[in-house]
């Protein structure tokens, strides 16, 4: 059976989505604790989600399609790529965590009810929705800081076809003046996301812009070729050195199913 896929947002609008979200954030009541989630099934990648304590939950996600998943597990269409996410959490009556979230587009909305375990340390979700079957392992919140303002290599091999890139990933924030300013650079109140980085760099031919999520020494990332409009997503785990941090990723494109990435920190 063949797999439908599509992306939910391009790496701009990525951007633009986060720098406006959130901005009430300042006003929110204490989070319970952000938590990083490992996905499997029928995609791939890393979830943030921090709960609150009125109910609520919110966060993000970057996660690509799981090749050769039994048809019966398929929803009509896998959605893939960045989205932001809210939704309401609980525990039923025999204390098991349940809820719901939803993010997306409005062609690809994301609509997904889950259930399971909590422990002190540990989070153990079952998810199915718009998205089909996925399984959710999550553990306290596990931030890298060692990615922040680092420079790296990459070698992607799509089919045949080999090519370079060179990129910056630094700290991603939300602004939460109100209103945002047009310059984000002059943005005062800055909300930083711990495990969610910009990526700026260049390929040959164009500019590249993207974001990165780091979580449970694994990394998920989307880049968007700014010339042929083309996304890449790719997940991979974290292999800290000595003596440079690198992984090799698997993921797709727009234009190949088998996209292939391999990163090296630079010195």
């Amino acid at each position: 059976m063949k797999i439908t896929v599509k992306r939910w947002l391009l790496t701009a609008a990525i951007l633009a989505a986060l720098f406006c979200s959130s901005v009430q954030v300042a006003d929110a009541q204490i989070d319970l604790k952000p938590w990083d989630f490992n996905i499997t099934g029928v995609v791939t990648g890393l979830a943030r989600i921090t709960f609150v304590d009125d109910g609520t939950l919110s966060g993000y996600l970057i996660v690509r399609p799981t090749p050769h998943i039994n048809p019966i597990n398929l929803p009509t269409v896998v959605a893939y790529g960045f989205t932001t996410f809210d939704g309401e959490w609980s525990f039923d009556g025999n204390g098991h965590l349940i809820g719901f979230f939803g993010g997306g587009s409005s062609e690809l909305p994301l609509n997904m009810s889950f259930s399971g375990k909590l422990s002190t340390t540990a989070m153990s979700l079952k998810a199915k929705g718009s998205d089909g079957s996925w399984r959710m392992r999550g553990i306290q919140e596990d931030a890298d800081s060692s990615f922040d303002l680092t420079s790296w290599s990459a070698t992607i091999l799509t089919g045949t076809q080999k090519s370079f890139e060179f990129f910056d990933m630094s700290a991603f924030f939300v602004c939460l003046d109100d209103p945002p300013p047009a310059d984000l650079s002059t943005c005062v109140n800055k909300d930083f996301k711990d495990n969610l980085f910009f990526i700026f760099g260049s390929t040959a031919g164009s500019d590249t812009i993207g974001a990165a999520l780091v979580g449970q020494n694994r990394i998920a990332l989307i880049i968007e070729n700014i010339t042929t409009g083309v996304d890449r997503v790719e997940t991979g785990t974290i292999k800290p050195g000595p003596p440079r941090a690198s992984t090799g990723m698997k993921g797709l494109d727009t234009d190949n199913p088998n996209a292939r990435m391999s990163i090296v920190e630079q010195p």
